[in-house]
C-alpha cells in the first residue's frame, strides 16, 4: 500500500534539494572571476623617495616579481624618474606649499602582465590588483615599494 505525502514531506524534500544545490554549487568551485577575459594588463607604481641614480638600474623589459612572496607580475615596460616633491607648511605665509626634496628622486615603474579583466576584478600574473594597492616590487638588483597610481588592459 502507499503512503500518501503530506505537508511535512514536502519541507523535507525541499530541504534536502536546497542542501544538494549548496554542496554542488560549493564543490564546484564557482569562480570570482565571472565572464573574464584574457588581457594584457599594465600598472603604474610610484616609487617615492628613492636614492638619486635609482632609476638607471632599472632597464626595459626586466622581470618583476613581488618581493615580499615571489609572485612574477610580469615585465617593465616603461620608467620615468622625476624630483620628490613634498608638501609644507610655509610657515612665514602660512600655506601649504610644495617642495622639492633634495638628493631624492620619484619614479614611475610601468609592468606589463598577462591577466584578466571582468566586471569586478582585474588580477595581473593571477594577482588581484586595484588602484591605491600597496606593491613591494622587485627586479634584477633592485627592489622598491610604492602604490598603484594607475592601471588598463589591452
Amino acid at each position: 500500500m502507499l503512503k500518501q505525502f503530506n505537508l511535512l514531506d514536502i519541507f523535507i524534500c525541499i530541504g534536502i534539494a536546497a542542501m544538494v544545490f549548496m554542496v554542488v554549487a560549493y564543490l564546484g568551485g564557482g569562480s570570482s572571476i565571472m565572464a573574464s577575459n584574457k588581457k594584457t594588463v599594465y600598472f603604474t607604481v610610484e616609487a617615492v623617495s628613492l636614492p638619486p641614480g635609482f632609476h638607471e638600474k632599472i632597464s626595459i623589459g626586466d622581470t618583476i616579481e613581488d618581493s615580499a612572496k615571489g609572485y612574477y607580475y610580469g615585465v617593465v615596460s616603461h620608467v620615468e624618474a622625476e624630483p620628490t616633491v613634498i608638501e609644507t607648511l610655509d610657515s612665514v605665509n602660512r600655506k601649504i606649499v610644495k617642495a622639492e626634496v633634495p638628493d631624492r628622486e620619484t619614479i614611475l615603474l610601468t609592468v606589463q602582465c598577462d591577466g584578466t579583466e571582468s566586471d569586478i576584478l582585474i588580477t595581473a600574473g593571477g594577482q588581484p590588483i586595484k588602484i591605491g594597492q600597496q606593491m613591494r616590487l622587485k627586479g634584477k638588483g633592485y627592489a622598491m615599494g610604492g602604490f598603484i597610481l594607475e592601471m588598463w588592459t589591452e
